[in-house]
């Protein structure tokens, strides 16, 4: 079973099966599965001989009782026939078992529009207001059985599927332990969500109103096309532990630089779950010459809260960022510390924006953030010494 495996196929014939070549010779083999339909008599025949490909199989002489018809192996055709009141991600993915068996695993999705008090958006052809990622599908690749498995028993509308056909699903305490580690948070519903928190993200109901801080997905150049950026699948540093994670970077509307991402977790305990990360607004400007393509660096933009500065480098525009209004190295006695100087101030942040980059290069995004939480308590330890 596979995604571009179309024509039936007939085992246990007296026909040797191709497995693969080996020098100037094939090697061939006999399937051993249970999958297919056998055929055992000649009213068998005759019904696939109408279905397929007539005349044909009614002579084939090499043909026995225990041979074996198998069709619908294109796994969207196999798994649409049976459950096509659900909708799919755009991509199955292929795993393997500790057996070393290999199955096909694909997210389905239950769907309304007509959800209370929910905004609409476009879904695959259609206008939802909501989803849920309820079910996994689990397709032998081998013997092509088909089970669906619900993982999320709060979504009312799989449970009344569940009630209808009581056969078709199976729980998620049946689904192979070995194979939840494959897990994978579905492309489709992570490019749904973050449509949705680009707008959502604004908590405040001001800002909401005036969409003052509306976000975009990050644009990509594609074959000399600029088109929005698909989620992709990284391993990234995460709470002192390696993950794979699904991500998807976001810009303000009619701007290029990097403001957030979003990450839907993969693994453990923390598959399902959504991580948003948000970065300071530091933008580098550049000019491109109309002969020599190559461009050039000429200014950084810093914004912090209601201040936008700009210098020839990072360095310069924290510094023009903090130092505004200097304030003299002073002690507060009635605390019994000294104050860091502006100028300690400008190194401290630089320091901790160089770590920032460090950290991004080798994937820790974790540690990343801290130093940008550090950094932004720096620079409001300068901006209290200005006033």
């Amino acid at each position: 079973m596979g995604e571009l495996t179309y024509p039936p196929v007939f085992t246990n014939t007296l026909t040797e099966e191709f497995d693969y070549p080996k020098g100037d010779k094939n090697v061939y083999c006999t399937y051993e599965g249970d999958g297919g339909i056998p055929l055992l008599n000649f009213l068998r025949k005759f019904a696939f001989a109408l279905r397929f490909d007539g005349i044909k199989l009614l002579l084939a002489k090499y043909l026995t009782p225990k041979s074996r018809i198998m069709f619908r192996r294109q796994i969207t055709h196999r798994v649409l026939r049976i459950a096509p009141f659900l909708r799919y991600d755009a991509d199955p993915y292929i795993v393997i078992s500790k057996e070393g068996k290999l199955f096909w695993l694909w997210d389905a999705y239950t769907i309304s529009s007509r959800f209370p008090y929910s905004e609409r958006f476009a879904f695959q052809g259609d206008t939802i207001n909501y989803i849920r990622n309820s079910v996994k599908v689990l397709i032998d690749a081998y013997n092509g059985g088909v089970k669906f498995f619900v993982f999320d028993t709060k979504d009312p509308i799989i449970r009344t599927w569940s009630n209808i056909f009581p056969s078709l699903f199976f729980p998620k305490a049946e689904f192979p332990t070995d194979l939840l580690q494959h897990l994978r948070y579905p492309e489709d519903l992570l490019s749904l969500q973050a449509r949705v928190y680009a707008t959502y993200h604004m908590t405040d109901p001001n800002v909401f109103y005036n969409k003052e801080d509306l976000w975009s997905i990050a644009q990509e150049v594609y074959i000399e096309r600029t088109q929005p950026m698909l989620p992709y699948y990284v391993i990234v540093k995460l709470d002192k532990e390696i993950e794979f994670i699904q991500m998807i970077p976001f810009n303000p509307v009619g701007k290029n630089n990097l403001i957030a991402w979003l990450a839907g977790r993969c693994d453990g305990e923390f598959y399902g779950t959504l991580l948003a990360y948000k970065f300071p607004y530091v933008e580098p400007l550049y000019l491109q010459a109309t002969e020599s393509r190559m461009p050039e660096l000429k200014k950084v933009i810093v914004a912090s809260g209601d201040r936008l500065v700009w210098a020839d480098n990072f360095s310069g525009a924290i510094h023009n960022l903090i130092t505004e209004y200097r304030a003299p190295v002073t002690k507060r006695e009635e605390v019994g510390i000294e104050e860091v100087g502006i100028h300690d101030l400008i190194g401290a942040a630089l320091m901790h924006f160089n770590r920032y980059k460090e950290l991004v290069g080798e994937g820790k995004f974790k540690e990343a953030g801290d130093e940008l939480y550090k950094l932004e308590a720096t620079l409001k330890r300068a901006a209290k010494q200005r006033k």
